[in-house]
């Protein structure tokens, strides 16, 4: 019997990582479970990262950085969208709604549309009133 394999890029990367202690031999076992099954090692890679934990704080030279380069840019008369921000900065959807949030309630940046139309500009007194 032959199986073949699948490149390793089509392959569903599987991350396993937590701080907890207590799910150490449950994290081995996932990664055993994932090198062994002959299904799951057709279709998955697991990636275990029990040596490198997320630090508990995000940077913050790198986050004021972001925000800086934001408000420079919006200064400056440029749209910004989740989507551009997520590219230029290598960053989640997620962080980028929470970095431009900080710009909203400082009053640096009003936010015009929804969903994935959203895009922010430069705070005017005339688009803060409209978008808030």
């Amino acid at each position: 019997m032959t199986v073949s394999l699948q490149p390793t890029s089509l392959k569903l990367r599987v991350f396993i990582s937590s701080v907890q202690k207590e799910l150490i031999d449950e994290r081995e076992q996932l990664k055993v479970l994932l090198g062994s099954d002959p299904f799951l090692v057709r279709h998955t890679v697991p990636k275990l990262f029990e040596k490198y934990p997320a630090p508990l704080r995000p940077n913050p030279k790198a986050y004021l950085e972001l925000l800086r380069n934001c408000h420079t840019r919006l200064a400056g008369g440029e749209e910004l969208t989740s989507a551009g921000l997520q590219k230029d900065f290598a960053i989640t959807r997620d962080t980028v709604v929470r970095d431009m949030a900080a710009l909203l309630e400082l009053g640096r940046a009003a936010k015009i549309g929804k969903a994935r139309a959203t895009r922010y500009v430069y705070a005017t007194p005339k688009s803060s009133e409209i978008v808030r």
